[in-house]
């Protein structure tokens, strides 16, 4: 009994770390997203290929975290 209350904050620890690093993640990727984007925009030459390009991977990215949540309840 007393080896299972010694591992729950670890596990919780790690819990909480693999929380902060899937964060982290999706974070870095929004910004390359939207760094990508930027560049994107300057070669194609228009704003409007720049805000359509961001506009729609924030749309996926809303889209995916709604269909994440919605799963795991």
């Amino acid at each position: 009994m007393a080896e299972s209350l010694g591992t729950k904050p670890v596990e919780g620890a790690e819990r909480r770390r693999r929380a902060n690093v899937r964060l982290a993640f999706i974070l870095a990727s929004i910004a390359a997203t939207f760094f990508a984007g930027v560049i994107v925009a300057r070669y194609v030459g228009g704003m409007e290929f720049g805000m359509s390009f961001v506009g729609v991977v924030a749309l996926v990215l809303l889209v995916f975290a709604i269909a994440r949540n919605l799963r795991d309840k």
